[in-house]
């Protein structure tokens, strides 16, 4: 018997034994191939490259998994994006309906406000026409000149107020006191101007700034209010030759009570 080896990386160091008879040459022969034939395919051509083509497909369908999966997340994205768009544009489009609503129910409460002080006005100048007709035979120590009414009996208490006012300085139990006194105790003196100075001390009284509120009852007294820098211009009933102005930031804590008195020095 002689051994011999075979060399092969793949399946390490194997020994036959060789037998000198008949046929066993093509016994080991086949032998040798079968033990070659059990090797790793990857130590084969065919092998390796099935190898690659395995790893190739598997890296693709990787690929396709990761741009499947990426796709998905931007189509969700997307959606949501599309979603929270809509939503915006909807909420975007009822404020506009809600802004416009509010504006026309402001402009409609402002000409509410409006016909009601003219209403108010005919009813005090009715008021005033019926009372000169029913004393249409009482003798006018005035009589009016070129000056209009802003409001319904405002001159006629506005000469009355100055007639009131001068009485601190007449002489007691003198001619000039008693026509004065005669004359407004005659005329129903209602002091409405005096009201009027009150209620803008009241409101002037704190003021720091043009709140709405207070906006609100400088208008219903008769003034209109525009804005110019930093100040609001305040204008008497429209008439220019009566305007004065508020600083739209008060520089102490006396502005308000400056502002009052300078409106009731001009006005009332």
């Amino acid at each position: 018997l002689n051994p011999f080896r075979v060399m092969n990386q793949a399946i390490g160091h194997r020994r036959y034994l060789y037998r000198s008879s008949i046929g066993y040459d093509s016994f080991l022969l086949e032998k040798v191939i079968n033990t070659i034939q059990q090797i790793d395919t990857l130590y084969t051509w065919q092998g390796v490259n099935n190898a690659l083509l395995r790893d190739r497909a598997e890296a693709a369908q990787k690929r396709a998994e990761q741009e499947a999966t990426h796709l998905l997340d931007t189509l969700d994205e997307e959606g949501r994006r599309i979603r929270k768009q809509a939503l915006d544009d909807a909420r975007t489009e009822a404020d506009k309906i809600l802004d416009g609503f509010d504006e026309d129910m402001t402009r409609l409460q402002k000409q509410i406000n409006d016909l009601t002080r003219a209403n108010e006005a005919l009813q005090f100048e009715n008021q005033g026409l019926k009372a000169k007709l029913d004393s249409s035979d009482s003798v006018p120590i005035l009589y009016m000149g070129d000056e209009y009414e802003f409001y319904q009996g405002e001159i006629k208490d506005l000469i009355l107020s100055v007639l009131s006012d001068s009485l601190s300085g007449i002489p007691q139990k003198s001619r000039r006191m008693d026509i004065v006194k005669d004359i407004i105790r005659a005329n129903d003196y209602q002091k409405l101007s005096v009201a009027k100075a009150e209620e803008i001390k009241r409101l002037l009284k704190n003021y720091d700034g043009m709140s709405g509120r207070l906006r609100q009852a400088l208008i219903d007294l008769g003034f209109e209010i525009t804005e110019e820098g930093k100040h609001y211009k305040i204008t008497y009933f429209g008439d220019g030759r009566y305007q004065t102005v508020f600083a739209k930031t008060p520089s102490d804590g006396r502005s308000g009570k400056n502002n009052a008195q300078t409106v009731i020095r001009m006005y009332f």
